[in-house]
């Protein structure tokens, strides 16, 4: 027989050698194993944390599609930007969240008390320093679509992106060529006053995962009439402040104009 290569010391789970001091030998043997396990573990930490990271980061992908104008009887493919822009506003109601009582049109201010604190609707005049006169065309398209603010802030649900995102990127811009427009008012909008957890904004991108998918208005090729299109863009893309689950809004003014 050759003789044995290494000593128990080195085989700590090996059939035991004469003369060698067997609990010393588990001993050595449990060191190593954890001194290999405390390596493995940072390299897997790393890859889980990687995983994660890229589930997160697909999970809240943006639709790039810039989405076709429906066909609106208050504003046809003949008006102009600003026009159009101005009819959205007046069908989403823009003036009514963003509006705060005794305050300037657009201005923001406005409070909304939920059960875990208070947020306040932005300024979306064009002042510069206060509004939205620095943002590009797409700093508010991104807003609009993906609930993601100018310099990469989550917005709360209290703004309806999750409606906002069927929109096409052809009547977001008309919006804003419409709010650009407007006079700019210096209002400086309130910070958030919410509780933990609800005040981390990047948490935000969890509740995406669950209740928001970035995704253009689809006309259904059965229902393809003008009014119905239009009827059902504002039933489902009207603002609607969210904070659970989306909940579709049933019309029951089918058939009627909207002014």
């Amino acid at each position: 027989m050759g003789a044995a290569i290494g000593t128990a010391a080195d085989r700590p789970f090996a059939a035991p050698d004469q003369g060698v001091d067997q609990t010393a030998a588990l001993q050595a043997g449990v060191a190593r194993a954890a001194r290999a396990g405390l390596a493995h573990e940072p390299n897997a930490a790393i890859g889980h944390a990687a995983c994660a990271a890229a589930a997160y980061a697909f999970l809240n992908r943006s639709d790039p599609s810039p989405g076709t104008a429906p066909v609106l009887h208050g504003a046809p493919p003949s008006a102009a930007l600003v026009a159009r822009g101005a009819y959205l506003a007046r069908a989403d109601d823009c003036v009514a969240c963003h509006t705060a009582p005794g305050g300037k049109p657009f201005a923001g201010g406005l409070a909304f008390k939920l059960p875990f604190g208070t947020l306040y609707s932005s300024n979306i005049t064009p002042d510069r320093d206060t509004g939205i006169g620095a943002w590009s065309d797409d700093d508010f398209v991104r807003a609009m679509h993906d609930g993601i603010r100018k310099g990469g802030k989550r917005l709360y649900p209290a703004f309806p992106y999750t409606s906002y995102s069927q929109l096409s990127r052809a009547d977001a811009l008309a919006i804003k060529a419409y709010l650009f427009g407007l006079p700019a008012t210096p209002r400086a909008t309130p910070e958030p006053d919410l509780a933990f957890p609800f005040n981390q904004r990047w948490a935000m991108g969890f509740w995406n995962v669950a209740f928001f998918r970035s995704a253009r208005f689809a006309p259904v090729p059965f229902f393809s009439s003008p009014n119905f299109r239009r009827i059902r863009r504002c039933a489902t893309g009207c603002s609607s402040p969210q904070w659970g689950p989306p909940t579709p809004v049933k019309s029951t003014a089918l058939g009627a104009r909207i002014r």
